[in-house]
């Protein structure tokens, strides 16, 4: 089906367990290969980022399966900082929830202790910490839906490919790799396929 064939694999419990199992599985000294030294180092007038997708791919094919994270590896906001989002559109905010005084980004920074036993376990989904938000001001469901969705928007239109992830990205597909993305994101998976789409991840 169309997820399979993506090699999408959102679901954030199970990654976690998994990534969990593997950090007890590494050494606590691992051997560092020339490879992977190589190509985390800082790229340079004199390293292009030719070489280090090269080196990159070389390592790439070693393996049947590649893993990305989504934010700041194939997707990236224009901010120095994820959080200045909430700066940015705070003045909507302040409009939708009729509040003008609205301190957002501090609310917004906090609404994940304002939820009390999360349907998505270690996570908070976006949908919960809204509805948190909205009970503590005293605002109506609707208006917290009218929130998020306000949120979500403002993602997709700004949010954009990062050249270089993109480059890895197609790059492990044409070796017809099966291809993770992970994302330790407050975002639900259907969400995610929209912003990923919007970003040209197809």
């Amino acid at each position: 089906d169309r997820p399979a064939r993506r090699g999408w694999v959102l679901v954030r419990q199970t990654l976690l367990a998994l990534d969990r199992k593997v950090q007890r599985m590494i050494p606590e000294k691992p051997p560092a290969s020339k490879a992977l030294v190589a190509a985390s180092q800082p790229i340079s007038p004199a390293r292009s980022w030719a070489s280090v997708q090269s080196e990159i791919e070389n390592l790439m094919s070693k393996h049947s399966v590649v893993s990305f994270d989504v934010f700041d590896t194939l997707i990236e906001r224009p901010f120095e900082e994820p959080n200045s989002l909430f700066d940015y559109i705070t003045p909507r905010m302040r409009t939708i929830s009729g509040i003008p005084e609205l301190d957002f980004r501090n609310l917004r920074e906090d609404a994940r202790s304002l939820v009390v036993n999360s349907s998505a376990g270690e996570e908070v989904l976006l949908s919960e910490r809204y509805s948190a938000l909205a009970v503590q001001l005293g605002l109506s469901e609707e208006i917290a839906i009218k929130m998020r969705e306000e949120e979500e928007l403002t993602e997709l239109r700004l949010c954009r490919p990062r050249k270089t992830g993109k480059a890895l990205y197609e790059a492990a597909l044409k070796k017809g790799k099966r291809v993770v993305l992970i994302s330790d994101t407050y975002f639900d998976s259907e969400f995610m396929n929209r912003l990923l789409e919007a970003s040209g991840y197809r």
